[in-house]
Formats: structure tokens, sequence, C-alpha cells
């Protein structure tokens, strides 16, 4: 027989009473409430806690009682029923080298593979109700903070639209309906994106960056639906909330400085799944074109033309590895590269291609009188 002392918690009941516990070979558990009470327990009806260190051990009694006693090797054997003590890992070196390799392994496949694949799953599943009033919230509340109606000629986006609707009709899309949009975003800059429910949004900066060129418009245009047709946007809204609570279950609120690794972690996550999405719509931009009758070339002019622009506006000093690391876009000379490896043009062709519009754009701008 066992005696040891515990702190007994009734049901619903913070204070707790002092008791003295006898425990019996034959698996009984008995003790005297201070009142006089007598009271015993059948080991198979008790729900122990499992040990973890010089922490107290917890046993949840039939009757909601909560029995705190300190552990013990003799108390501890008695809980354990001659089953095999498993804490005992803690003290094995083999145990201990074995979780630091298993550790990183299982949050590498947790984060980079387990929870991107039950985004591509569950995403398509989303009710189109719910589809369509996160759109229509996003579109509300850009146009509210950022967005501003087109000042581009009505005459020019009345053009693309009705020849971006016609290329659509003769595409096998799983998205049956598609609305193009043009937004003035001086904040923004040159920018397209797509919403959930199909709205494709261009920016007149982005109109301007690339001089109204209609091959690396419809290239862009190509690469948002790849957006919506791969549910994108609910893949990584899934894929947010599925990596913050696995963050906050796996780490916890321990401190402030894993509070910001948190933070810092879900986002460089949540960034590269965001790449992936990326090259999805890259490539299916590409097939498309080529499917259609276009030229895959003009996707990489149109990243060219980003790429330019990113140049020649920021003046940031991260590497490219650091840039790859926390951009939410792959590099544009990598997708540059994509394009041109998918079109079978060299770098060298690809230069004499653009040389060749280039010289045809300034052509067609000179006045008839130029000599």
């Amino acid at each position: 027989m066992i005696v040891t002392k515990g702190k007994l918690f009734a049901e619903g009941v913070a204070s707790f009473e002092l008791i003295t516990v006898k425990l019996y070979e034959s698996g009984m558990l008995f003790y005297t409430k201070n009142s006089g009470e007598m009271i015993s327990f059948k080991h198979a009806e008790l729900t122990i806690s499992a040990k973890l260190g010089s922490i107290p051990r917890e046993i949840l009694l039939p009757n909601h009682a909560l029995l705190v006693m300190e552990p013990e090797p003799s108390l501890d054997a008695w809980l354990s029923a001659g089953k095999k003590d498993i804490s005992t890992w803690e003290k094995s070196p083999k145990m201990v080298i074995g979780s630091m390799i298993a550790v990183p392994f299982s949050l590498y496949f947790i984060f980079a593979i387990a929870i991107p694949q039950m985004a591509v799953v569950f995403a398509p599943y989303v009710p189109d109700v719910f589809v369509d009033m996160s759109s229509e919230h996003t579109m509300l509340a850009l146009d509210e903070v950022i967005l501003s109606p087109s000042e581009i000629d009505s005459e020019k986006t009345t053009q693309l639209e009705q020849q971006w609707y016609s290329l659509i009709s003769t595409m096998n899309l799983e998205h049956e309906k598609y609305n193009v949009q043009f937004r003035d975003a001086k904040v923004m800059g040159p920018n397209a994106f797509a919403l959930p429910n199909g709205t494709i949004v261009f920016t007149d900066q982005l109109l301007e960056l690339v001089d109204y060129d209609e091959e690396i418009l419809t290239a862009i245009f190509m690469h948002e639906i790849g957006h919506v047709e791969n549910h994108h946007s609910m893949r990584l809204i899934s894929q947010t909330l599925a990596t913050s609570i696995a963050i906050t279950y796996i780490f916890g609120d321990v401190s402030g400085f894993l509070d910001f690794f948190a933070s810092v972690s879900n986002t460089i996550a949540t960034n590269q799944f965001t790449q992936k999405l990326e090259w999805e719509a890259d490539n299916f931009a590409l097939e498309q074109l080529q499917a259609t009758g276009k030229d895959p070339v003009s996707f990489a002019r149109g990243m060219k033309k980003f790429a330019e622009f990113a140049s020649s506006e920021d003046n940031s000093a991260f590497s490219d590895d650091l840039e790859k690391l926390l951009s939410s876009h792959p590099l544009s000379q990598a997708r540059i590269k994509n394009a041109l490896d998918f079109a079978g043009v060299s770098e060298e062709v690809f230069a004499d291609i653009e040389a060749e519009i280039e010289l045809k754009k300034k052509s067609q701008r000179l006045p008839d009188n130029y000599e």
C-alpha cells in the first residue's frame, strides 16, 4: 500500500482540500474527505494525466473531482499500472537526438506539404455565396481606400474588354462569369489582380506601363484567369488560416519573442505558398496563350516591363535570396526565363524581338513629314 498526500479540487471550485490518499496493490484508490466521507475508486475508473518531468500528477475522478499529487517513483509506478512509462524517453540520448531530427521534418511536412495540399482539396468546395460575398466586400474596400475610377479613354478599355470576352468564349474554363474592370491606382501602381468571383481589375498605371500593348495585356489577363480557375484566392485564405492556427497551437503564447517569430514564420510560409500560386498562374497563361494562337513571348515582354519598373523604383538592399524568401511573387527574371523556355526562344532572339517591336512602335509615332 502507498500512502501519500494530495489536493482535492471539487468540480467547479478553485479551493482544495488537503487529503491523505491510500493506493492499494489491488488497484483501489481510497481517501477520506475532511467531512469524514470515505470514497474509493478502481484504477480503471480514473483518468490519469501523462507523466511529464516533475509536474504534479493529475487524476480526474469519476465524481468529476480533480486529485493532484506530487510525483514520486512509487506513485508513478502505481498510476502506470505496469504499462511502459514513456517519460523515460526524456532521459534517453537516442530519443533526444531523434526528436531533434524528427521535429524539423515534421514541421516542414505540416507547413510545406500537408497544409497546402489540404487547401487544394477544400478550396473548390467553398460555397459560391461566400466567394461572391468576399469578392464584393474586397472590391468595395479597395474602391473606398486605394482605387478610383479609371481615367483611361473608355474607347480603349471597351476594345480590350470586347477582345477578352470574345477570347474567353473560345476557352474551356471552369468559371463561367468573368468581369473585367479598370481602375486608377496611384498608390498601388502598375498592377492587375483577380478576385475569387472572376472579377479581374487592371490599373491605369499598368496600361500606361506597357504602352497599351494588347498582346502583353492579354498575357496578363490569361495569368489572372489562371488564379480564378485554380481557386488561388480560396486556397491562400485556407492556407493562411491553417498556418496561423498551426503556429499558435505548436508554439502557444509563451513570450513576445515567440509571438514575433510566429508572425514572421506565418508571413514566410504564406509568401512561399503565394509564389507557388504565381507559378501555376504563369504556366496556365502560357498554355492558354499557345492554345488560343497567341504568342507566349508576350508574357515575357510583360514581365520585362515589370522588372524594368521595379529596378527603377525599388532601392531595396535585399539580396536575391532574401527577396525570394520575403516576396510574394517569384522574381521577374525567373518568370521571363520560364516564359522564354516555354516558347522555345533564346534570350538573344528575345532581345531581337523586343528591338523590332520598339522600332515598329517608334515608326508609328513619327509624324508623316518626318525625314
